[in-house]
């Protein structure tokens, strides 16, 4: 089952982001923000896409991927429902 992903990649010396967009364009669907930051749909776990994109960033570069979860609209970050 496909799931969201948040990337963060800052690619290594030498890399560029056509090599990173190769990789990510191996999911299902993705859409890029800012310089570095992408959400990710794909079936892959964040544990295969960071095996995937770590040879982008090792040695020097930087990655962090994460789920993104869908929260019921009332809490941010797992934060409680502010009460009145």
């Amino acid at each position: 089952m496909a799931k969201y992903y948040h990337i963060y990649i800052l690619p290594k010396v030498g890399k560029q982001q056509s090599d990173i967009e190769k990789e990510i364009n191996q999911s299902l669907d993705w859409i890029r923000y800012g310089e570095y930051n992408y959400v990710v749909y794909s079936t892959l776990n964040a544990n295969s896409l960071t095996a995937r994109l770590k040879p982008l960033v090792e040695p020097d570069g930087r990655l962090f991927v994460c789920k993104l979860e869908r929260l019921d609209g009332k809490k941010f970050l797992g934060m409680a429902k502010k009460t009145e």
